[in-house]
């Protein structure tokens, strides 16, 4: 709900899919359908100085505009993955954050240009997904979130691309909800599960200072499955050495998942003494089936409860028939298992209906179940209840995937290539032998 204007509140209804006005001089009330069906508006901010208000349109992951003197909606499309927007600010440059509530990022869309740039979070330890929610902007122009699932606050700094990262002193999951700042800049927000309010103060720093090379935030051009590196310099805020854990994050997946095969760093543990930076080489390979856009790439320097991330951006230049290719490979290779398995069963037959004397017959029944089972795998859709809880209770701790490797993406590929090879394997063997009998 926004309070916006002499006399004017603004809300959205999620499930009914329309904006809503009411004026509280007349008690009339004015109703106003978003563009796209079942978009799950979620979330309203204003641009000052406008007529204009921003809404997010969770359950297909776009943001629309609205005039409220025209009456008129427009709405954004993500050049990249952005699951589930909720949050949603304005700065006082008319570009929009909104946090990634689906996901593990926070995002700036650029109206200008419809650009929109993505910064990931650390990546998820314990759940899935870090879940952003609520965002906030302090006078300074810093982008303030809560992270749902991580048991973190975060704190990105626009100009300089560096995001901190406060973990919550609450044993357990807080689901940190709704926040605030005050006028003297203190983000306070609430702790949903742990029954508390916290409160981090607007000088809170972290030890380590972290800026990447390619200012200011020039995107770097590089081809999907082609290694690229950027230095990242790491500095000590304090007046002893300390020792730093070091990560990667980036956005190359919704739930920013980062192997090191995507990026690599050439230190994973520093003592940095005071006053003396230190560089570290960060290699980066975006994944060869990635489709264009602008994504970024993340060092994540840990010490005690306080993280930071410096971000590389990349513009990539992808191959979407590659991305198309393994998106869709268990299909198609089942596809073309069906076809083969269709063939040789046709091929027998007209075999048979010549010659009775073949008693050898492919396993009709297991192969048709196995085609059943895997087909079930690949077209199962697996609910993100994250990505549509707003500002509801979160599913139970522990029932998201551990972070990692996409273990089912794999066993489905592999299950399908390994159906495909047992069904030619059957219907060669059923063919040989077929010849073999014939010679006789």
């Amino acid at each position: 709900m926004l309070a916006y204007s002499t006399n004017r509140v603004w809300f959205t209804d999620t499930t009914a899919n329309y904006l809503g006005e009411i004026n509280s001089a007349t008690g009339i009330l004015a109703k106003y359908q978003l563009p796209t069906s079942n978009s799950g508006p979620a979330e309203i901010a204003v641009q000052n100085g406008t007529s204009y208000l921003w809404i997010t349109e969770s359950f297909v992951n776009k943001i629309a505009r609205f005039d409220t003197t025209t009456h008129v909606f427009q709405e954004f499309t993500p050049s990249v993955s952005l699951v589930s927007p909720v949050g949603i600010a304005v700065d006082k440059n008319g570009n929009v954050w909104v946090s990634e509530h689906g996901g593990s990022s926070v995002a700036e869309l650029i109206p200008s240009n419809s650009t929109f740039r993505k910064y990931p979070t650390s990546q998820p330890t314990t759940l899935k997904i870090t879940a952003p929610a609520t965002v906030a902007l302090d006078q300074s122009g810093q982008v303030w979130f809560v992270e749902h699932f991580s048991n973190k606050v975060g704190r990105l700094n626009p100009l300089t691309g560096q995001m901190d990262e406060f973990v919550i002193p609450t044993s357990g999951l807080a689901y940190s909800l709704l926040n605030a700042l005050d006028p003297s800049g203190n983000f306070w927000f609430t702790e949903y599960t742990a029954n508390r309010i916290g409160m981090i103060p607007s000088n809170a720093s972290a030890p380590v200072v972290i800026d990447s090379n390619n200012s200011p935030l020039a995107p770097l051009a590089v081809n999907a499955g082609q290694s690229i590196s950027s230095q990242i310099s790491l500095s000590n805020g304090l007046s002893t050495p300390v020792t730093v854990k070091l990560n990667v994050t980036s956005t190359f997946t919704t739930y920013g998942q980062t192997s090191s095969r995507e990026v690599a760093l050439s230190n994973y543990s520093l003592t940095l003494a005071p006053n003396q930076p230190t560089i570290v080489t960060a290699t980066i390979t975006p994944d060869s089936g990635l489709s264009s856009g602008i994504y970024a790439a993340g060092v994540e320097a840990t010490y005690g409860n306080t993280s930071v991330i410096g971000i590389v951006f990349l513009q990539v230049h992808g191959n979407p028939w590659i991305g198309l290719l393994l998106t869709y490979l268990p299909v198609i290779v089942i596809a073309a298992a069906a076809v083969l398995l269709v063939t040789g069963i046709l091929v027998k037959r007209r075999r048979a209906s010549v010659s009775r004397t073949s008693n050898v017959k492919p396993p009709i029944a297991t192969i048709v179940v196995a085609t059943l089972t895997i087909l079930a795998f690949a077209v199962q859709v697996i609910p993100d209840a994250a990505a549509k809880c707003i500002g509801l209770p979160p599913p139970p701790p522990g029932s998201g995937a551990p972070a990692g490797p996409d273990y089912f993406g794999l066993a489905l590929d592999i299950g399908s290539l390994a159906f495909f090879a047992l069904v030619a394997y059957l219907l060669l063997r059923d063919r040989l032998r077929s010849k073999g009998r014939d010679k006789k």
